[in-house]
């Protein structure tokens, strides 16, 4: 009997380290999509900026002072950092840095 539960023991031990292991793989994974979703969203905003640019010059149209040309980009910003970094673009008071006990992906 008292093998028989030492077995129990030994594969509930295995079943948890394995289980470290899925949760460790699906964070990565989490985290993976995460950061692709916003390479998505970046490369969105300069394309439609950079097409944008384009047209301008396409219909020979003069283009509007730079100030006015960052508050339409700002329109498309999806993330607080974006917004954040704009803002300490223009004098603003930089950000504080996050809490070392928060969780920051990006």
């Amino acid at each position: 009997m008292l093998d028989h539960v030492g077995e129990l023991g030994q594969a509930a031990q295995a079943m948890r380290e394995r289980g470290r292991v899925i949760r460790a793989d699906l964070e990565t994974l989490i985290v993976s999509l995460q950061f692709q979703d916003r390479v998505s969203q970046v490369i969105t905003a300069v394309d439609d900026d950079m097409g944008r640019l384009h047209r301008s010059v396409e219909t020979a149209q003069p283009l509007p002072p730079a100030p006015q040309w960052l508050q339409e980009l700002q329109r498309s910003y999806t993330m607080r950092d974006q917004r954040q970094a704009h803002r300490a673009d223009d004098g603003a008071a930089a950000p504080a840095a996050p809490s070392a006990r928060k969780v920051v992906f990006f």
